[in-house]
């Protein structure tokens, strides 16, 4: 590209007081400004919904579960001697066992299911400390902590009783099932923002668990939390782990679990992207009209241009050095205004997801680089390939009868 074709391009960027942006650039401008908003805000929302539902799990959930092989219940004995093979690997964070099952709760004429989840007391300061929006980050015996949607549905608070149940089905009366039952103390209500979990959990001492179901000490399952920077590689380390415990145990990651959800939201991610990605293509199209226009109104100057020596080829590289300028303008404006327009519509409060649909009822927003590389790549592609359709009309003025004015 020669010196005199950049000074060209250059000067025709340059707007005057005799010489304004006409109304279909404005135009072009402006559908080329929405239509990036629209796809970077619309990609920028769905990956945060991605991003916030992924630590939600990850920090509410093991990132690797050690069951007990053909056995329901995995004794102390069995869950020591894992604890012990697997505490010197240095990508371990921490590793509890846990006992856990399902019960009733009752409160007045109100029953509903729930999830027990039961730690030891050494460690009880878990994952659920950060979570915890009322109440004591302390537990002690005979209180627990319960979900805020399944306290709000009890409507029951901090400092209240409320009666568990847990129906004996290999121990009948003669007026039916036998139901354990036992009243605990509300100490804590717990807040992760997954629905499903909220609306369900209870966090009890396994001593509590113990007496509660009428049980000898013993842990349904091994919870493994890796260090942050080896949380991707959960696969290949729960192969290894597998390895260690020679195979005594079965093992699930959080990818065996949950991995086909994320799969599924990345699949979605991207096909909203290339769905409103057909909203730039309308956008560039309108470049088509514009560079036409163009030629007609400028093909005296063209004329001259040729007459001087410049021939089509530096005259194209003018034409499309000026719109394309003005579109990847308009490019990184919709990038940052969709952004800005992701943040606002976290912020109100007309709209908000529903858990028990999304999983979580928040919207939030992450900025990923390869988001908005994509936005941008697929931007100009699309506005480069319409900027160049009709620059070929200039091979077919005819220079004389331009200059003749026929």
């Amino acid at each position: 590209m020669s010196t005199l074709t950049l000074f060209l391009a250059k000067s025709s960027l340059r707007l005057s007081k005799t010489r304004k942006l006409r109304f279909d650039y404005i135009v072009m401008i402006l559908g080329i400004i929405v239509s990036v908003t629209v796809v970077s805000a619309a990609v920028t929302l769905f990956e945060g919904y991605q991003h916030t539902l992924k630590e939600i799990l990850l920090e509410s959930n093991a990132h690797i579960l050690i069951f007990p092989d053909y056995e329901q219940a995995l004794s102390v004995d069995k869950a020591n001697y894992a604890i012990s093979k697997l505490m010197s690997q240095p990508e371990i964070q921490s590793i509890h066992p846990v006992y856990s099952n399902t019960a009733m709760i009752e409160i007045g004429n109100k029953v509903r299911s729930c999830f027990v989840r039961s730690y030891e007391n050494k460690d009880i300061n878990n994952w659920f400390n950060k979570y915890i929006k009322q109440g004591s980050r302390k537990l002690e015996s005979g209180s627990i902590i319960i979900g805020d949607i399944l306290a709000g549905d009890l409507s029951v608070g901090v400092g209240e009783s409320i009666t568990l149940l847990y129906p004996k089905t290999e121990v009948f009366s003669p007026i039916g099932l036998v139901s354990l039952q036992k009243t605990f103390k509300v100490k804590s209500i717990i807040t992760t923002g997954y629905y499903e979990m909220d609306k369900s959990l209870i966090i009890m001492h396994t001593d509590d668990a113990y007496s509660f179901y009428n049980i000898k000490p013993q842990y349904t399952h091994l919870e493994v939390n890796l260090k942050e920077n080896k949380i991707n590689q959960v696969n290949e380390i729960a192969q290894k782990y597998n390895g260690i415990l020679e195979h005594n145990f079965t093992l699930q990651s959080w990818t065996d679990i949950n991995g086909n959800l994320f799969s599924l939201i990345t699949i979605e991610k991207w096909l909203i992207f290339l769905v409103f990605s057909l909203l730039i293509l309308i956008a560039a199209l309108n470049t088509v009209s514009i560079v036409s226009t163009s030629i007609i109104d400028r093909k005296k100057e063209i004329a001259v241009l040729r007459t001087i020596g410049i021939n089509s080829k530096q005259i194209k590289q003018v034409f499309y050095i000026r719109i394309l300028t003005i579109c990847l303008i308009s490019i990184l404006i919709g990038l940052l205004l969709g952004t800005f327009v992701s943040w606002l519509i976290t912020k109100q409060s007309f709209y908000q997801l529903k858990g028990d649909v999304y999983f979580i009822d928040k919207l939030t927003i992450h900025v990923s680089a390869i988001n908005y590389l994509a936005v941008f790549l697929i931007s100009v592609l699309m506005v480069s390939l319409c900027v160049k359709i009709p620059l070929r009309n200039i091979n077919k003025l005819e220079i004389i009868n331009v200059l003749r004015g026929t």
